[in-house]
């Protein structure tokens, strides 16, 4: 049968097309924004767009509940997680369990996530059956692990902050699997004895890792104060090609200045969609934005400072353009940046105005707490206890 198309069937094909539309739309999991609550040893979501100052959590993970806190290390139980990235290729959120010495995959299915709900990948340890997972210095194994980031071709890297080095775990992803590549020491068994001797090649105490849009990666060196670079294709022991934070690779000294870091003691690193990378400097109380421009060069002066009045200022503040350690970083799908601060049970929100940040800017909101002078610790549906790594997922 031939079918015949006239002004009718066409008005009826659009209004179906709509309709399916809508319902798509209406049935796709809906963004939110995930939080590795590292003392209250869980992992929340707030709902996202987020439209009003302290939200209530819409998940909870490594709990079973909004108000419970204890940190344990089964398979559905966590111990101060610190990083997270939902990986789309996978569809697997995956949090790095610091104190537990290992990574868990959950798995998005098909309903999504529920509260409480069993982890279905562990990296870092054999299993889920060891309720107190210790490190390992080995190819499959992990001590402390910080953060976590995923590259366009679906590989999970990680980085490891007791062992002071980056591991790349290529898919399918298996528990306990071994890792492909390692970065910042010359082999898998290997750690530093000491930090005294910065290199291009060693890394002591990385936090936080994250590509840019060109594949490059970037890893937060803590213990060493700088942000290194590092161009694929990625071989073990490699060499930086960049370093942000320090005006060479054998210098670390912690720098309170508009070239200088202090990650010492915990932050991440973060592209935008720019490519310009931003770092949170939780010992100087402030996020920094090193601009891509013409291209990085080592110990390049950032652009913009959120939560100081200037780049030599580092307070810290319960306000509205203060920050007290913070940690997390994290870009909504408009550009929007999002800071957690361990240390004001917070989480901030910063819009863009004419597509830029500027110098101390205003918070436009704040999750965790009921307004921007309130900086209380609690475990609920409404508070957080010491937030770290941030992230979007479904």
């Amino acid at each position: 049968m031939t079918f015949r198309f006239n002004r009718y069937s066409v008005g009826w094909i659009c209004a179906v097309v709509i309709a399916v539309s809508v319902i798509a739309a209406h049935d796709a999991p809906a963004a939110g924004l995930y939080v590795a609550d590292a003392s209250g040893n869980r992992t929340v979501r707030f709902a996202a767009p987020v439209k009003k100052n302290g939200a209530a959590e819409s998940l909870v993970l490594g709990q079973q509940d909004f108000t419970s806190g204890g940190g344990n290390g089964t398979q559905n139980t966590m111990n101060e997680p610190s990083g997270l990235v939902f990986q789309t290729s996978s569809n697997i959120l995956w949090v790095a369990d610091f104190a537990n010495s290992r990574v868990l995959g959950f798995m998005h299915g098909g309903g999504g996530f529920s509260n409480g709900q069993n982890a279905g990948l562990v990296l870092g340890q054999s299993d889920f059956s060891n309720p107190n997972p210790v490190c390992h210095i080995t190819q499959s194994g992990l001590c402390f692990p910080a953060d976590v980031a995923s590259d366009s071709a679906g590989n999970l890297w990680i980085a490891d902050e007791g062992s002071s080095r980056v591991l790349e775990f290529k898919p399918p992803f298996s528990s306990g699997e071994n890792a492909s590549v390692v970065i910042g020491q010359t082999d898998f068994t290997s750690t530093p004895m000491t930090c005294d001797s910065p290199t291009n090649s060693n890394l002591c105490g990385p936090w936080s890792l994250t590509f840019d849009p060109s594949g490059n990666l970037w890893v937060l060196d803590g213990a060493n104060n700088r942000i290194l670079e590092y161009q694929p294709p990625f071989t073990n022991g490699e060499s930086a090609s960049i370093v942000l934070g320090q005006p060479d690779f054998t210098h670390s000294l912690c720098g309170s200045t508009q070239s200088g870091i202090c990650p010492d003691s915990g932050g991440q690193v973060r592209s935008d969609q720019h490519g310009n990378i931003w770092e949170s400097d939780d010992h100087d109380n402030r996020v920094l934005e090193f601009p891509l421009g013409s291209g990085f060069v080592n110990g390049k002066n950032a652009s913009v400072v959120i939560g100081q009045p200037d780049f030599t200022s580092h307070s810290s503040a319960t306000t509205k353009n203060g920050l007290s350690f913070p940690w997390g970083i994290t870009f909504d799908s408009k550009g929007n940046l999002y800071v957690s601060e361990e240390a004001n049970c917070r989480v901030l929100m910063f819009k863009q105005k004419k597509k830029k940040f500027h110098n101390h800017q205003n918070a436009f909101r704040v999750l965790g707490q009921s307004n921007f002078t309130s900086g209380s610790c609690n475990v609920d549906q409404t508070s957080l206890q010491n937030p770290r790594g941030i992230g979007f997922g479904p």
